[in-house]
């Protein structure tokens, strides 16, 4: 495993960890109903991951706003991924939904995870720069 990619497990987890401890406050404090503070949590624990995973993981020091855009666009295509495992696990494939939900876990780790290596972060601590790609031909 890469340290890059151990970088991007441990950010998983303090995005985690940040997001449902937000969740918890707001639910406890503030008395909030389910739907705000989950998305409050995961607003927050969005925006944790970005500026984590842009300094730390991937060491990316190009414009914030762009790879920002970028980086929204993967989560949900690496949602989606995961959704979509869960659902033909739990259709298809005939598993419990309880464990459908951890099966879907790694292909959105993946798919997020080469989604920003490749395409919101490229060539800051990655292995491919998409644009000295296209104008070394």
């Amino acid at each position: 495993m890469s340290w890059q990619f151990a970088r991007f497990l441990i950010v998983g987890v303090i995005n985690t960890f940040t997001g449902i401890s937000v969740i918890y406050l707001m639910k406890y404090l503030l008395s909030a109903g389910d739907v705000l503070a989950n998305a409050v949590g995961y607003c927050i624990g969005l925006c944790v991951s970005f500026v984590l995973n842009r300094k730390w993981t991937f060491r990316h020091d190009g414009k914030v706003w762009p790879s920002a855009i970028k980086f929204i666009l993967v989560f949900f295509v690496a949602y989606a991924t995961n959704l979509a495992v869960v659902m033909i696990s739990i259709h298809w494939v005939g598993i419990d939904s309880y464990i459908a939900h951890l099966v879907g876990m790694p292909p959105y780790t993946v798919v997020f995870f080469l989604l920003c290596q490749y395409f919101v972060f490229p060539n800051q601590g990655g292995i491919l720069d998409l644009k000295q790609l296209s104008s070394s031909r």
